[in-house]
């Protein structure tokens, strides 16, 4: 049995998105990861929409990368609900491979490695992953805050109005959480039952009317990002701890313009950055620009994204 994995959901995407960033990680992992730098890589496609020859055959090249493109019950017919494949992958993996490794490292593919990731020894009831609010304090502690923002607390509520309409019990007692980094042990039931849970939110949303949501009118394609409530809710069902992740940088791209939203500082001890769409990296509010300076990295962006991308950062 290998110790750790790497698993994440790739699929085609209107603008090629998504299938370029994980290639990015990819490369980044190889070359900066360490002791990590060669741990196998499986990218699960859970959708009909198909990543480019030219990704995949990069992918294939790369020794300890493996694509599976699968066929499941929850295979969407529109990409309206895309957002929620990331359950639907962690189950098939739980399922086909759950076996071979210790533990599984969910990271999205917009994130790059500039260094080798701090990777904890963990117990069985145990769970790397941080809640939507929670980032590193400053330039130079380890230590992580709790923000309340006007979007999360607005959040926090159209949450609980949904959880009140699925009847889900003591709805306050649960946060939306960070889903980009997650780490536990490979046989943990939360890998399927997280896959369980949201698709029965999803079901109930699709039967109703998105008008009898608190959403509706307050949030932009929110029904989306169910998996951020699920997570938790699978998380406390099965009595896993949280363990805080070290030296990440966790930028989540604004939702609206509110004046009191937090900004995770640059810290220049991150050794993983999520970035979560590249053309944040421009705007120096926030903080992510300094992360992109090394010339490895523009060259690496230039070969896999192009010039018109690659200008966008770099040339604005």
């Amino acid at each position: 049995m290998s110790s750790i994995a790497i698993i994440g959901a790739i699929e085609g995407t209107v603008d090629n998105r998504l299938e370029r960033d994980y290639l990015m990680l990819v490369e980044s992992l190889r070359r900066n990861g360490g002791k990590f730098k060669d741990i196998d890589i499986h990218l699960v496609q859970p959708t009909q929409y198909d990543i480019t020859s030219n990704v995949y055959n990069t992918l294939q090249r790369i020794p300890g990368v493996y694509y599976h493109k699968i066929n499941t019950d929850y295979n969407q017919t529109t990409r309206e609900y895309n957002y929620t494949n990331k359950p639907i992958a962690c189950e098939w993996l739980y399922t086909n491979i759950g076996s071979d490794y210790e533990y599984f490292l969910w990271l999205d593919g917009d994130v790059v490695v500039l260094d080798e990731p701090v990777i904890p020894t963990l117990d069985n009831n145990e769970i790397v992953y941080l809640y939507n609010n929670q980032f590193l304090n400053n330039d130079t502690s380890a230590e992580y805050i709790t923000h309340d923002s006007t979007d999360f607390i607005t959040d926090k509520e159209l949450y609980c109005d949904l959880m009140s309409k699925v009847n889900e019990p003591n709805p306050r007692e649960y946060t939306a959480t960070n889903s980009w980094l997650i780490y536990t042990a490979a046989k943990s039931p939360f890998w399927r039952e997280w896959n369980i849970k949201t698709r029965d939110y999803i079901d109930y949303i699709q039967q109703k009317d998105s008008k009898s949501f608190a959403f509706y009118d307050k949030s932009n394609n929110f029904e989306n990002r169910v998996e951020e409530l699920t997570m938790d809710i699978v998380i406390k069902s099965n009595k896993l701890t949280q363990v805080l992740p070290s030296q990440v940088h966790t930028f989540n791209n604004r939702d609206t313009q509110h004046m009191d939203e937090f900004i995770e500082r640059y810290n220049p001890m991150s050794t993983v950055v999520h970035y979560d769409d590249l053309m944040c990296v421009p705007d120096r509010s926030s903080n992510l620009q300094e992360y992109f300076t090394p010339p490895w990295l523009k060259v690496m962006i230039y070969k896999i994204y192009g010039t018109t991308i690659y200008n966008n950062i770099y040339n604005k």
